[in-house]
């Protein structure tokens, strides 16, 4: 397992892996102990900024702190990490998804329509 939240199953052999027919995941994020803390997510903000401190390139850390301060409510920081994770450049999906919540946000923010539809 690897990250300090979110935590990912790696491989130590690089480009390995396979689909494992028969396996369902179930995620069921409502139900644990940690779901009925109303302050988790700046909780979780806290450990990544941390985690940070020691791997200030980890683009994961950056993905899920900007996703963290948004679901806390602190839209401007979480748009600051979506703007620092797409210049971080690399994973497609964390890249597109950063870019729309950009977006978003800008909308959000009420930002000039030139910076909205600049992420779109």
């Amino acid at each position: 397992m690897e990250g300090v939240l979110h935590e990912e199953i790696r491989s130590p052999i690089e480009g390995t892996g396979e689909i494992l027919e028969g396996v369902i995941n179930y995620c069921l994020p409502r139900d644990g102990h940690r779901a009925q803390d109303p302050s988790r997510y700046k909780k979780d903000a806290e450990i990544l900024e941390n985690a940070l401190l020691q791997d200030p390139n980890n683009s994961r850390y950056v993905f899920f702190l900007a996703q963290s301060y948004g679901a806390a409510g602190d839209l401007h920081s979480s748009l600051k990490y979506y703007e620092k994770r797409v210049e971080m450049g690399g994973f497609s999906p964390d890249i597109f998804w950063s870019l729309f919540t950009i977006g978003c946000l800008r909308e959000d923010l009420l930002m000039k329509d030139e910076l909205i539809l600049d992420a779109y």
